[in-house]
């Protein structure tokens, strides 16, 4: 089979990888082994002097889930501050280990969004119900939610 370029997250870089490598969940797989390469922390959860608003700063600390397909045991997103013009920075872990990378992203209209490692595939993170929920959804139908809870500190 003829290598293909796969798209990495957030950076818009690639990666070559083969199309048979991937199918159902090995997509999702990948799309959190790309996170856990894309992310890290290791700052303290603070927000900037100026106001951030409150829809934007809902979003900061350190969350704890678990996605509802696949058997990826707790994983972590890290939303260590949030500027007054509402662009948070955070880093995914899939372990309780700390993660290599931080990323800044938008929140607009108390969402995050952006594309994810699957050409056309989304990834949208957003507070409900006190939780931050994580929806991964791929053009061919598939969709996995984590469900995130805050944490106190660093796990």
């Amino acid at each position: 089979m003829v290598p293909m370029a796969i798209p990495d997250i957030l950076t818009r870089g690639t990666h070559p990888l083969t199309l048979a490598a991937f199918s159902g969940l090995a997509w999702f797989r990948w799309l959190l082994a790309s996170l856990a390469l894309a992310f890290s922390s290791g700052q303290s959860v603070a927000a900037h002097d100026d106001p951030v608003p409150a829809s934007c700063a809902a979003f900061l600390g350190h969350w704890a889930g678990q996605w509802s397909q696949g058997f990826y045991g707790t994983q972590y997103i890290d939303v260590t501050s949030v500027s007054p013009q509402c662009v948070a920075t955070l880093a995914y872990r899939p372990t309780e280990a700390p993660a290599s990378k931080t990323y800044q992203v938008p929140i607009r209209d108390g969402v995050i969004e952006f594309g994810c490692n699957v050409p056309g595939s989304t990834c949208r993170i957003e507070i409900a119900n006190g939780a931050l929920r994580f929806t991964y959804t791929e053009t061919s139908g598939f969709v996995n939610i984590g469900t995130f809870l805050k944490k106190e500190g660093l796990q």
